[in-house]
C-alpha cells in the first residue's frame, strides 16, 4: 500500500494516476485512459439502474466492476487484503490486484512479479501468494527475512515492517505492533533518552512539569532542583521510578499518585527518616531501595499496608533507631537487606509470621529476630541469639569460678596478713604474695562482668549487642582482662626474680627488704597500666566498641578492630616469654638451692622443705604453661579462621584463663597454712 508521503512524491514526479515503477519508470495506474471512461460508464449505468448516488466520484477512487458499486482508492492498488470473511477487499474479484508486476510494495511483501500484501500474512501458514512464496522463506532450512523489522510478541517468524508499526491497524497475532502508541504525540524532554514507555534522563531543566506524562519506567538522577511533590505530578501512571542521586531528604509516596507504583529505587540521596505510614498508599509497591542515604530513624508502621512488598533495602544507612512494627502488614516480605547500618535495637517479634527467605546483613541480630528457616548473610558470632554465654553450663561455670578466685585470692591476703613475722625477708615476701592476690582479683572481676550482663540481659541479648559492645561495662571488662594478663606475668617473673636472689644471696640481696620490693612492684606494674591506657585509647576512639561480646581483648569475629590486632600478638609473645623466663628461673633456683643445701646435715625437716618448695615450683611452672599457651593458641587460631567453634573459645575463656588465678593462691594458702602449722608445732613442743 502506497502512504501518503510516497502517493505525494509519485504524483509530483510522474503525474496524477501514475506510479513510479521497480525499474525507475512512470506506469499508468490503469492501463489506458479508456479503462477510465469504462469505468465511469459502467458507474452511470450502475446509478441510472440503481437510482442512488455513487461512492466513486471523488477524484481518484475507481470502480470496480460493472456488477458491483465497490470501488478502491489508489491506495489500494495491487494491495491484498482479506476481509473478516476472508474475501478480498475491496474488490472481491482483484481488479485493484492486476498490472502489478513493476508496482514497489512499500513497507509490504511482494509476491513474486505480482500485487503485495501485509507482513502479517507472512509466515502464517496459509498461501497468500499464488505459489505459496509467502510462506517459503520461513521453512525449517530458510533463515528468516525480519531484518529491520519488528518481529511479532511470542513468535519468531512474523514480521512487520517499521512503517505499519501505530498505524491503527493489528498486524501481529498479538497487536503488539500497536502497543505503545499513545507516544506518539509525547515529545522526549530535553536531555533524556526515550523508548517506548521508559525515560531516561542524567539531568536537564525541563524534565518535570504540571502535566502528567505518560511513560511506565522512570530513571532520573542528579536533578538536584526537584522536589517529591513535582516527581509525583509529572510521573504518577508511573510503575517503575529509579531517582538515584537527586539530593531528595524526603519522599513520602503518599495519595493516590501512587497507586500503581511497584518499584521504587531512592539510593543515593539525603533522606533522614522515613516517616510513619510513609508508603500506605501505595499498595501496589514491590520493591523499595533505600540505599546510601542519612537515614537514621524509621518510624513505626513505616512499610505499614504493603501487601505486596517482596524485597526491601536499607543497607548503608546510619541507620540507629528502627521502632517496634516498621514492617507492620507486609506478609509477602521475602528479601531484607540491612547491609552495613548501625542497628543498636530492634523490638522482639519484629519480623514475626512474615515468610523471610533472605537476610543480607553484617548485624547477626537481625538474623535472631528472623524466621528460623530464614538465609542470613551475616556471620554467626561466638554467643547465641538469646543470651551472652551459649549455655546455661557455662553460666555455673563463670559464677562459680569467679566466686572461687575471690574467696582464695581473699583467704591468702588475710592468712598472709595475719601470719606474724618480725623478718623483713618475710614480710618483703608477703607483700610480693598480696600484690599478686589482689592482680589475680581481676581475673573474677572479668568473670562477673560477663555473667552479670548474661544475666540482665537474659533473652535479650541480640537486641542489646551493639549498646553492649559500645558501653562502659564492655570496655571495662576488656580493659580488666588485659590489664590482669599482662600484670600477672610481670609479678610472677619478678617473684621468680626475688626467690632466686634470696636463694642466690640470702644474706646481701636487697630483695629481702620491703620498700626495695614495693617499688620493683610499681616499677614492673606501669608497662601493664600504660600498654593498656593505650589499647584502651585505640579500642574506644578507633574501633568504637570491642569487637567481641565476651568482652575479651583476644577475639576479634570481624577481623577489622585495631586494637584487637595489636592486643593478640603483644600478649601471645609477652606470656609466652614470661613462661620461658619463670621456667628457667625457677629451674636456676631449684639447681642453686640443691647446691645450698649439700652442706647442710639432712634431717626430715630439711627433706620435707625440699619437697615442699619444688612441689611449688612444678605447680607454678604447670599452670602458667597451661593456662597462657592454650588459651593464646585457641585465639590466635581463631584470628586466622573465618569460622571456628564459637563455644571451644568460650570454655577456654571460662577455664584456660582462671587456671592461675585458681592455682596460685591454692600453693600461697597452702605453703603459708604449712609453715604456721610448723611453727605452731615448734611451739608446742
Amino acid at each position: 500500500m502506497l502512504n501518503a508521503d510516497d502517493t505525494d512524491d509519485n504524483v509530483t514526479q510522474c503525474g496524477d494516476l501514475h506510479y513510479k515503477s521497480i525499474d525507475g519508470q512512470c506506469k499508468k495506474i490503469l492501463s489506458s485512459q479508456s479503462s477510465i471512461d469504462s469505468t465511469s460508464q459502467h458507474l452511470d449505468a450502475y446509478n441510472e439502474k440503481d437510482g442512488s448516488l455513487s461512492t466513486c466520484t471523488v477524484l481518484g477512487r475507481l470502480h470496480c466492476n460493472e456488477n458491483t458499486p465497490n470501488c478502491f482508492q489508489v491506495f489500494d492498488i495491487c494491495f491484498y487484503r482479506l476481509g473478516q470473511n476472508y474475501d478480498v477487499q475491496p474488490c472481491n474479484q482483484g481488479e485493484h490486484l492486476v498490472n502489478c508486476k513493476l508496482f514497489p510494495c512499500n513497507a509490504k511483501f511482494k509476491c513474486p512479479q505480482l500485487y503485495c500484501i501485509p507482513w502479517s500474512y507472512v509466515g502464517d501458514g496459509k498461501w497468500d501468494c499464488p505459489a505459496g512464496a509467502d510462506e517459503m522463506f520461513f521453512s525449517k532450512r530458510s533463515k528468516p527475512i525480519c531484518t529491520g523489522m519488528y518481529i511479532c510478541e511470542k513468535t519468531r517468524k512474523r514480521c512487520v515492517h517499521t512503517l505499519s508499526i501505530c498505524d491503527a491497524k493489528a498486524d501481529c497475532p498479538s497487536g503488539d505492533d500497536e502497543v505503545l502508541c499513545d507516544l506518539k504525540h509525547v515529545q522526549c524532554p530535553s536531555k533524556c533518552h526515550c523508548l517506548a514507555h521508559a525515560l531516561l534522563c542524567q539531568s536537564g531543566p525541563s524534565i518535570l512539569n504540571a502535566h502528567p506524562l505518560p511513560f511506565s519506567f522512570v530513571s532520573i538522577s542528579n536533578y538536584s532542583d526537584a522536589t517529591a511533590t513535582a516527581f509525583q505530578t509529572s510521573f504518577f501512571e508511573t510503575k517503575i521510578l529509579h531517582l538515584k542521586r537527586n539530593k531528595l531528604s524526603e519522599f513520602c509516596v503518599s495519595g493516590k499518585f501512587w497507586s500503581v507504583l511497584s518499584a521504587l529505587d531512592l539510593k543515593s540521596n539525603v533522606i533522614t527518616k522515613v516517616n510513619m505510614f510513609c508508603f500506605q498508599d501505595s499498595a501496589n509497591l514491590i520493591s523499595v531501595i533505600l540505599d546510601k542515604n542519612n537515614i537514621s530513624l524509621l518510624q513505626s508502621c513505616a512499610f505499614n499496608n504493603l501487601s505486596k512488598l517482596v524485597s526491601l533495602s536499607l543497607s548503608y544507612n546510619p541507620l540507629t533507631v528502627v521502632s517496634k512494627n516498621f514492617t507492620h502488614t507486609c506478609p509477602s516480605l521475602k528479601l531484607l537487606l540491612l547491609n552495613d547500618t548501625q542497628v543498636l535495637q530492634l523490638e522482639p517479634g519484629e519480623f514475626k509470621g512474615m515468610k523471610l527467605q533472605a537476610v543480607i546483613t553484617n548485624k547477626y541480630q537481625v538474623c535472631c529476630l528472623a524466621p528460623a528457616e530464614t538465609v542470613c548473610s551475616a556471620k554467626r558470632p561466638h554467643v547465641l541469639c538469646g543470651n551472652l554465654l551459649p549455655s546455661t553450663e557455662l553460666k555455673v561455670i563463670f559464677i562459680a569460678i569467679s566466686g572461687l578466685i575471690f574467696c582464695l585470692n581473699i583467704s591468702s591476703i588475710l592468712l598472709h596478713i595475719k601470719t606474724k613475722n618480725n623478718q623483713d625477708s618475710k614480710k618483703s615476701h608477703i607483700v610480693m604474695v598480696i600484690s599478686i592476690n589482689v592482680t589475680e582479683k581481676l581475673c573474677a572481676v572479668y568473670l562477673s562482668i560477663v555473667w552479670v550482663a548474661d544475666v540482665h540481659l537474659a533473652g535479650q541479648f541480640q537486641l542489646q549487642d551493639e549498646i553492649w559492645m559500645s558501653g562502659a561495662a564492655c570496655f571495662s571488662g576488656f580493659a580488666f582482662s588485659l590489664f590482669y594478663e599482662l600484670l600477672t606475668q610481670c609479678l610472677l617473673i619478678l617473684l621468680a626474680v626475688v626467690r632466686l636472689r634470696i636463694v642466690m644471696k640470702p644474706i646481701t640481696t636487697n630483695f629481702k627488704k620491703t620498700l626495695f620490693v614495693l617499688k620493683w612492684i610499681g616499677f614492673v606494674s606501669t608497662p601493664p597500666f600504660l600498654v593498656v591506657t593505650a589499647l584502651l585509647f585505640v579500642a574506644v576512639l578507633v574501633d568504637a566498641k570491642v569487637p567481641s561480646a565476651l568482652c575479651f581483648p583476644l577475639l576479634d569475629p570481624t577481623k577489622l578492630a585495631l586494637a584487637i590486632k595489636l592486643c593478640v600478638p603483644l600478649v601471645f609473645v609477652s606470656q609466652a616469654m614470661a613462661a620461658v623466663a619463670i621456667i628457667v628461673l625457677y629451674t636456676t633456683m631449684a639447681q642453686k638451692f640443691l647446691k645450698s643445701q649439700q652442706h647442710i646435715t639432712k634431717s626430715k625437716s630439711k627433706e620435707d622443705g625440699s619437697v615442699s618448695l619444688f612441689v611449688q615450683l612444678v605447680v607454678t611452672c604447670t599452670s602458667c604453661v597451661f593456662c597462657w599457651f592454650s588459651l593464646n593458641i585457641i585465639c590466635v587460631t581463631a584470628m586466622f579462621l573465618s569460622e571456628y567453634p564459637s563455644q571451644l573459645v568460650v570454655w577456654a575463656v571460662a577455664m584456660a584463663m582462671p587456671f592461675n588465678s585458681v592455682m596460685n593462691p591454692v600453693v600461697f594458702v597452702f605453703t603459708c597454712a604449712r609453715k604456721a602449722l610448723r611453727r605452731s608445732e615448734r611451739i608446742f613442743r
